[in-house]
């Protein structure tokens, strides 16, 4: 075979910044804190403030998520956003917000239950490897009924040798009032945080940690749901070669559907090949914040294959990113009342905005990992490429900016009607390969 292509190399040089965003004279408010729903909620809060104070609309950026929750927009976040976006005679304000990056993930899961088949199974399937602790169980996943009737859960070990056969179940069923309740299974004292969780002999033999689900109603929805909660890897004595593996079952009654959903950080939802188990989908990774009705969810679509470097070289990532292509990471789902999200995708891969000096300083890059740089005041600040719907999404919300500089009285609806409208939808959209994860 010939020898490979020299690897190709990129010319530094000085040159006008070609760098800038898309409402680049809009005034930026900017507000941080801790990731939790009443602290992004202050944050919000301080941006329509200045907002207010200098008489100008505002679009909203929120490059942030979570998978865990019931995705119908009924959360408290979900509801707030909702009010914010309403509230027009008191500042205009268009919220864009990103649609997630887990979209190549299977940990969603919907079974509406029939007559002749009132019950679901998956096994938790590892995602993150870990050199002292052989496949890790470590999360949380939500189950949400479609009622406020309770469903039957059964965290329950198999043997995947067998066909699956199940080999431990531990079963918490919810009340009928809604009332909170709760089991814990773990595999010794050293697990146990109160007096009721159970020291299971059985689940030791295979498992070192804990698995345990609670339940309630959730009032704001009027939906009842479960958590399960788990972190465990296999035991070494009992379990060497993996053969006991750890999944749950879903028991509901005619008519009802469980909305399940998976945290995506270690644990996917899997048949792993076995007959009765149901694998996960991703349809439903779209974010639980993002599920709200009176804002835009924005997915990714990939606009930059490679990128030159400071250092003189050119990178592409490992992951497959076609050009002109959803992104396979971008977040999506079909909500309960029949909603499908994101609304829309824009260029999220790979987008070179400017970067947090100390960021890229913390995490040790160099040149290899900027892009341009300037030297102003006796500090370096420089340009950098990453990729996901959070970056996405700021494209849609500087385009909000600039629409809203062209009438500042325009409102959710409006932009929203107008996105539907207007936005591209070429073969790639209307294609039959998930065309609602390009956008509704």
């Amino acid at each position: 075979p010939p020898p490979p292509p020299p690897p190709r190399t990129a010319e530094t040089r000085e040159m006008v910044n070609p760098y800038y965003g898309v409402a680049y004279e809009a005034d930026l408010a900017v507000a941080a804190g801790s990731m939790n729903d009443y602290f992004i909620a202050l944050g919000v809060e301080d941006i329509l403030n200045y907002a207010y104070k200098n008489r100008k609309p505002v679009a909203l950026n929120l490059s942030l998520g979570s998978n865990l929750g019931a995705h119908d927009g009924s959360s408290v976040i979900c509801q707030y956003l909702d009010a914010v976006a309403e509230t027009s005679d008191e500042v205009n304000a268009l919220i864009c917000v990103s649609a997630g990056n887990e979209g190549d993930q299977k940990i969603a899961m919907h079974k509406t239950f029939t007559a002749t088949d009132k019950s679901v199974q998956t096994i938790l399937k590892p995602e993150v490897m870990m050199t002292n602790y052989k496949n890790v169980r470590y999360g949380q996943v939500y189950i949400y009924s479609s009622d406020n009737k309770p469903l039957e859960i059964q965290a329950i070990a198999l043997n995947k040798t067998r066909n699956g056969a199940i080999a431990w179940r531990g079963v918490l069923k919810g009340s009928d009032d809604g009332s909170t309740a709760s089991k814990y299974w773990v595999s010794g004292s050293d697990y146990q945080q109160y007096d009721t969780d159970i020291i299971d002999p059985q689940f030791a033999r295979w498992f070192e940690g804990y698995i345990g689900v609670g339940t309630e109603l959730d009032t704001e929805n009027n939906r009842h749901y479960a958590v399960l909660d788990f972190m465990c890897w296999d035991n070494q004595s009992g379990n060497p070669d993996g053969k006991y593996t750890l999944g749950f079952l879903v028991k509901g009654e005619e008519g009802q559907r469980a909305d399940i959903f998976c945290d995506g950080v270690y644990n996917s939802l899997s048949d792993l090949g076995l007959p009765g188990f149901t694998d996960g989908s991703t349809d439903g990774t779209i974010s639980d914040v993002a599920t709200g009705k009176n804002y835009i969810t924005v997915g990714s679509y990939n606009t930059r294959t490679e990128w030159p470097s400071l250092d003189g070289g050119i990178y592409h990532y490992e992951a497959n990113f076609p050009y002109g292509k959803i992104s396979d990471f971008s977040s999506y789902g079909t909500l309960i009342d029949g909603r499908s999200l994101p609304l829309v995708c824009a260029p999220g891969a790979s987008v070179i905005s400017s970067s947090n000096e100390y960021y890229l300083k913390a995490e040790g890059f160099g040149d290899e990992m900027r892009q341009a740089s300037v030297e102003k005041n006796g500090r370096t600040y420089s340009w950098h490429q990453s990729v996901g719907t959070s970056m996405a999404t700021p494209v849609v919300t500087g385009a909000m900016a600039l629409w809203l500089e062209a009438d500042p009285t325009l409102n959710y609806k409006e932009a929203m009607d107008i996105i539907r409208t207007t936005a591209v939808k070429d073969a790639d959209v209307t294609g039959p390969a998930l065309p609602r994860q390009w956008g509704a």
